[in-house]
């Protein structure tokens, strides 16, 4: 009985979290971008969830991104990617499935 009710808290969690992403006013997120070195950038959300940080690696076969957050971060993503290198992103690597790290992927 115990083991059911630990899933039953992990459902009602994950619920709610996704609830939360959709919720999520992503007009007032900002993506802040960092250079790490030659080639190398992270695009940082300012001003609200925007479903974590997104590496960018760019040189001569045009930008690579992993992660790309949610779907309405899209935009904001690839306009970040073009101040770094006009190319249309390339590649997206995902490190896992959760939404907020593929989202953008649709």
């Amino acid at each position: 009985m115990r083991r059911s009710g630990w899933w039953a808290a992990c459902a009602v969690w994950v619920a709610a979290a996704a609830a939360g992403a959709q919720e999520q006013d992503f007009s007032k997120v900002e993506l802040k971008t960092t250079e790490l070195g030659a080639g190398v950038a992270m695009l940082e959300g300012v001003g609200g969830f925007a479903g974590g940080n997104v590496a960018v690696c760019f040189g001569a076969d045009g930008p690579v991104i992993v992660d790309d957050q949610f779907v309405p971060m899209v935009p904001k993503i690839e306009a970040a990617v073009r101040a770094l290198q006009d190319a249309p992103i390339r590649f997206v690597i995902n490190t896992h499935f959760h939404g907020d790290h593929v989202g953008g992927n649709e």
